[in-house]
């Protein structure tokens, strides 16, 4: 659901909550509570894999659905809300991705700026 936001080919909100819905195997419905005040929005009322993709549906079709996005590192799976206000987060967590994405870079630059012991390294 969430990748295809990033494809280029992004579906209708609706449709997209239809699929969740029918792939789950629990239940077909995906059980949301409508709160109306002064922020209405839905609210899911199930645990399990329904409920979780009954938060993810109330997600998107909320205020967030934009800021729902795919952790930057190619080899991790996981989906996120960037909360952050001018919604540059790139990875799932700092404390993990961002931390080894940060220290492969780190490392290459150091690496990148050594010269080879014994080269001249003087111009002439």
């Amino acid at each position: 659901m969430i990748t295809s936001q990033y494809s280029g080919r992004m579906p209708a909100r609706t449709e997209l909550v239809r699929e969740a819905g029918a792939r789950s195997p629990e239940s077909p419905v995906l059980p949301l509570r409508v709160t109306i005040g002064a922020r209405p929005g839905l609210v899911p009322v199930a645990g399990g894999v329904t409920g979780a993709l009954a938060c993810i549906a109330a997600a998107m079709t909320g205020d967030s659905g934009d800021r729902l996005k795919v952790c930057a590192v190619e080899t991790c799976p996981w989906a996120f809300i960037d909360g952050s206000r001018n919604r540059s987060r790139s990875w799932c967590s700092m404390r993990v991705c961002g931390n080894r994405t940060r220290t492969r870079a780190y490392r290459a630059r150091k690496q990148g700026s050594r010269h080879p012991q014994g080269a001249n390294t003087d111009t002439v």
